[in-house]
């Protein structure tokens, strides 16, 4: 049986866990991080991808740990992208964590570092990221103009999955302003660019939002429908 390389385990660790496995994704990295060199750009990659997986299973103090070790190893190597990944991610972490004032700079500091670089999918995220903290703090002239800068980014590139994520942020934000009918008009036209992407988690989370403002409409049965379509789009990939 032929050994596969680091590159082939990493790759395939990585579609696990964009496809929402993650407790495989995890298993697998840590297997690879036996195997990979200190030296070698993979074992931060391994890092990064590990501090991913956690945080979408809110395990945040391993997923803070990779994170730092992620960004330290990146920074070894010279390589700026990822740590800038590193220090978005981490945001993300604290934004997740629901601490909105150590999650702020340091994704602006991830902006700062990929705007350096002219990296507009960076750039775009970081935005996104800064637009969804600013709804939550209910600071929404402010979200509009962070989800704005990251309309352009990712149009820029013609960034389609990129464009969908906002416009699931713009229905989350006009849900919790109460504007339910320009919600609901926002997620359809998530729904159709996952669709047209073939992006089957991105489906699911459209579902589950959809779900969500048919309980704010108090529209229980719609609501349960929503659900269960997400729950059998989850469940077909593990």
């Amino acid at each position: 049986m032929k050994t596969q390389s680091i590159e082939q385990r990493f790759n395939e660790a990585e579609a696990k866990r964009l496809s929402g496995q993650y407790s495989s994704a995890i298993l697998d990295y840590h297997a690879i991080k036996k195997d990979v060199k200190q030296d070698s750009i993979y074992s931060p990659h391994v890092l990064l991808g590990l501090a991913e997986a956690y945080r979408m299973r809110d395990e945040f103090e391993a997923s803070e740990q990779c994170y730092n070790d992620s960004k330290a190893g990146y920074q070894i190597c010279g390589y700026d992208k990822g740590v800038a990944a590193s220090l978005l991610g981490n945001g993300r972490l604290y934004a997740q964590m629901g601490d909105y004032e150590r999650a702020t700079p340091i994704i602006q500091s991830a902006i700062d570092l990929f705007d350096r670089m002219k990296n507009q999918a960076g750039i775009a995220d970081g935005y996104l990221e800064l637009g969804k903290i600013s709804a939550l703090s209910n600071a929404y002239e402010l979200a509009v103009n962070y989800y704005d800068d990251a309309y352009n980014a990712y149009e820029s590139i013609n960034d389609v999955c990129g464009i969908a994520g906002l416009k699931c942020c713009l229905g989350q934000l006009n849900a919790l302003q109460q504007k339910y009918d320009r919600a609901e008009d926002e997620y359809k036209m998530a729904m159709t660019l996952y669709k047209n992407t073939n992006d089957i988690v991105g489906q699911a989370t459209v579902f589950s939002e959809l779900g969500k403002l048919y309980q704010c409409m108090d529209q229980p049965l719609k609501a349960a429908e929503f659900f269960m379509n997400a729950v059998k789009l989850y469940n077909s990939i593990g």
